[in-house]
């Protein structure tokens, strides 16, 4: 397998996905995002996957994590 500068891996994509997602729906800071169940149906992606690609977002400052409470657009 040759990989190279475009090639993403899972939750590279499914956190464009999400970003895309958050414009479509016109999202702003402080907007909640659907819960994990929701969002990997959505998205049609595994939870772990999802998971990995909302860490990915949080570290970019685009989400913030709540525990307990959920996902919120920063």
């Amino acid at each position: 397998m040759n990989l190279n500068s475009t090639d993403k891996s899972l939750p590279e994509k499914l956190s464009d996905d999400i970003v895309s997602y958050i414009l479509e729906k016109e999202l702003k800071p402080g907007d909640k995002l659907p819960n994990e169940s929701i969002l990997s149906k959505e998205m049609g992606a595994g939870r772990s996957s999802l998971r990995e690609a909302i860490k990915l977002l949080a570290s970019r400052n685009i989400v913030t994590v709540k525990q307990g409470s959920g996902t919120y657009i920063a």
